[in-house]
């Protein structure tokens, strides 16, 4: 069987693991999470969604988080899902 020599992990627990909780998870929480994922190696991280708060509140602060984590977690490829 043939291997592939590296595997790309795309970790979606910031939207994932967040989007359906009932307890809206504060700005700070958010990119204290996301910089614990990045401090265990992980480098590809979705970060939430951009949708309305009004459907999914969770991700009413997302513009703020998706800024301070690009500006202070280096090396992490972030990316946000765009519903269509």
């Amino acid at each position: 069987m043939n291997m592939p020599e590296k595997v790309d992990i795309l970790e979606v627990g910031p939207r994932d693991g967040l989007q359906n909780l009932s307890e809206f998870v504060e700005t700070k929480q958010k990119i204290e999470l996301i910089r614990r994922l990045a401090a265990s190696g992980l480098t590809h991280i979705q970060l939430g969604a951009f949708v309305s708060p009004r459907a999914v509140p969770q991700f009413g602060n997302i513009q703020e988080v998706a800024r301070e984590v690009m500006a202070s977690i280096p090396g992490v490829r972030s990316n946000a899902s765009f519903p269509i």
